[in-house]
């Protein structure tokens, strides 16, 4: 299965990395390449317009200024007449990044995705946002059991172990930078340039029901691999030979994982089983399998995965309406009334359940109690095509044809 969806990720990944590339060139021409400050500033509008979570890049221009271009701070200060000019040519970058975030912090909120405070507190947006560092951090590092969910405990503990082990871990590491800024600057702007990148999905701003999503490691570890590079490309000349061996070996060592990932998006149905294989109770993924089996026809084991996604996430609405779908699919309109009932109970918006349930209601030649829930259908999502046809042929059945 190829993931469509998140071909965005390499377009703003381009056109992210084709912002600094073309940033540098402009600090390496000065005042005679304005054209390539312009430049870098129209590239950067077509990476936010490819995904909006590119809106941090401006402050990881900031950082480059520092180290290693050190064009602020040091003996330039901070806020010299040649530093202001540093600040005031981020003035565009800004801009654009603060409407590119109002419009998707919009969206987000219109399509009711972000998790409140009253469902995800601050002490553990706090956790996730640790556990988000520590976790993208050692994904890099050592890139197994990838899985495409990893879905947010249930119950939220600040001061479960992994938590615990994430805030050791970021301490330590900022603790490390901060006294090795004088002798290792670049360990402290990879770092700040890691933390920066990740902020968007570290989950300060909760959307979606993932802890962390191996997607976001791309961007973010650039930094520490150019950092770990450094020293390699110092002593290449001297050492070539012996890198070489183990070099190739990583190399062919990645390539078979990343061969054996491809696999994994074969298609929906391996996908959601690989990811049940790395966590068994995981509501969501036990509901994607559930309909990746609905949509090859088998009802009755895709029934047997939405009854375990609700039993192990009782307030779960999607599971419950797909059941009722899966048992109106048998001939049983009742039965399958009842989840729609329950997934009602839980999300009372969902225009989905209305009109299934307006469905089964038809079925067993309730018709005026089916039209209620058209009707209810609509006020939820006014421009359903689907909802409108299905009233009009719940009241052609009652004679009504005017």
């Amino acid at each position: 299965m190829a993931w469509v969806t998140e071909r965005r990720d390499v377009l703003s990944g381009l056109f992210y990395l084709l912002t600094i590339l073309v940033y540098l060139r402009d600090c390496e021409r000065g005042e005679r390449g304005r054209g390539w400050y312009w430049l870098s500033v129209a590239v950067f509008v077509c990476a936010l317009l490819s995904k909006s979570m590119v809106v941090n890049l401006p402050v990881v221009l900031l950082i480059l200024d520092v180290y290693p271009l050190r064009r602020l701070g040091g003996a330039l200060g901070w806020w010299s007449a040649r530093a202001r000019r540093v600040y005031v040519e981020k003035i565009p970058f800004v801009l654009l990044a603060a409407a590119a975030s109002a419009v998707a912090l919009m969206a987000q909120l219109s399509h009711r995705a972000m998790i409140p405070v009253t469902h995800l507190s601050a002490p553990g947006r706090l956790a996730v946002s640790a556990y988000g560092l520590s976790f993208y951090l050692w994904k890099t590092v050592v890139p197994l059991n990838l899985s495409p969910l990893y879905e947010l405990p249930r119950t939220m503990n600040p001061w479960a172990m992994p938590f615990i082990l994430s805030y050791g871990l970021v301490l330590a590491i900022t603790a490390i930078a901060l006294a090795l800024r004088r002798r290792v600057p670049g360990l402290v702007a990879a770092w700040l340039a890691y933390i920066v990148v990740l902020v968007p999905v570290l989950g300060i701003f909760q959307s979606g029901s993932q802890i962390a999503a191996d997607r976001y490691t791309y961007l973010a570890g650039l930094g520490l691999a150019i950092l770990a590079g450094v020293p390699l490309s110092s002593c290449w000349q001297a050492t070539r030979f012996m890198i070489t061996g183990p070099a190739l070996c990583a190399l062919v060592a990645l390539g078979v994982l990343t061969w054996d990932q491809v696999h994994v998006w074969h298609d929906s149905e391996k996908l959601w089983a690989h990811a049940l294989a790395i966590d068994p109770k995981s509501s969501v993924a036990q509901f994607g399998l559930g309909r990746a089996l609905a949509d090859q026809g088998k009802l009755a084991e895709a029934i047997d995965h939405y009854r375990l996604a609700v039993q192990i996430k009782p307030n779960y609405a999607d599971p419950h309406n797909n059941w009722g779908v899966a048992l109106a699919q048998q001939g049983k309109p009742a039965e399958a009334a009842d989840h729609y009932r329950q997934a009602l109970q839980i999300k009372s918006d969902s225009a989905e359940a209305h009109t299934n349930w307006g469905l089964a209601l038809v079925a067993q030649g309730k018709l005026a109690e089916a039209i209620d829930h058209y009707r209810q259908a609509l006020e939820i999502r006014p421009d359903s095509v689907e909802v409108h046809n299905n009233w009009a042929n719940a009241l052609a059945a009652q004679g009504k044809l005017a």
